[in-house]
């Protein structure tokens, strides 16, 4: 059996995050592996890494890059391209890498917006960054330490306690 590529588990996580956030950005559904129609180039297929989608219709397409180096300026123009050809209302560019200094100042000219996803974020625990707004995703861990005399609590998502169980202990 093969492992999942790294460029594969990015997307999965960008897809994920994006998934989680969708509504806060003002996407009521999200796709991944999509395929949209070029209306300038008459191209049946523009094959995009995920799309968010408003409840207008309207659409924006994101590029996900998980490279060893900054996305240059050559492939933000190829994917500004596919965002005016697609006739989507705007882009998002995710590059766990960043951007040079060329692709931001296409960027910036060409109203793309960048999502930054924090070193060692997962599904159960990120830190994204997009505009001026950080979301953060913290996923509890079980701590479990066997003593002569065990207690099990069960907390609420503020903390209550609602369930408490206790043990005898070992033998």
């Amino acid at each position: 059996m093969r492992d999942t590529p790294d460029w594969k588990t990015y997307e999965d996580l960008t897809y994920g995050i994006i998934d989680d956030i969708k509504a806060s950005l003002g996407f009521t559904h999200v796709e991944r592996d999509a395929t949209v129609a070029g209306k300038r180039s008459g191209r049946d297929r523009i094959n995009v890494e995920v799309v968010a989608y408003r409840e207008n219709g309207n659409f924006v397409l994101i590029e996900v890059k998980n490279r060893n180096r900054p996305m240059e300026g050559e492939a933000m123009g190829g994917f500004v391209y596919r965002v005016q050809d697609a006739d989507a209302e705007g882009g998002i560019v995710v590059s766990r890498s960043g951007l040079q200094k060329g692709a931001e100042q296409i960027a910036e000219a060409e109203k793309i917006d960048q999502l930054e996803i924090e070193e060692g974020s997962s599904l159960d625990s990120y830190v994204a960054r997009f505009l001026e707004r950080i979301f953060v995703k913290e996923t509890e861990v079980a701590r479990i330490s066997l003593t002569e005399r065990t207690t099990v609590e069960i907390r609420d998502e503020s903390g209550n306690i609602v369930e408490r169980r206790e043990s005898g202990g070992l033998d």
